[in-house]
């Protein structure tokens, strides 16, 4: 499988089946609340999030479709993974402003108990 790389650089080899992204970025995203409002639960990477809403910058990007063409599977960390977020430039505004790392917006959601690729 390719390895992710872009303009600034090459992702962790966790990218090992993503593409490289679109070179544009949109710069006028809201920035993030003050105050999280997320539940505890860590996100594991089931992908259903990004498959069942994309987010903001997705749209931009590419219109509305119905899988994220930003998420792709990783195979030896058997998760999903988001190559805005892995960005080495704008990555950083692009977690913070989506609060990633802060716990799953729906942690009863059934897709955490059965992590696969789909």
């Amino acid at each position: 499988m390719p390895h992710f790389s872009c303009q600034h650089g090459t992702a962790p080899a966790e990218f090992d089946s993503c593409q490289p992204r679109p070179a544009a970025f949109h710069e006028f995203a809201a920035p993030a609340p003050a105050v999280s409002t997320r539940a505890c639960t860590p996100c594991n990477g089931c992908g259903w999030c990004c498959l069942d809403h994309p987010c903001d910058e997705s749209v931009y990007l590419h219109g509305y479709t119905d899988r994220c063409p930003e998420l792709c599977w990783s195979k030896s960390r058997n998760r999903y993974l988001c190559r805005l977020a892995a960005d080495a430039v704008r990555g950083r505004r692009f977690r913070d402003n989506l609060r990633m790392g802060e716990g799953c917006c729906a942690p009863q959601n059934p897709w955490r108990q059965n992590v696969r690729q789909r």
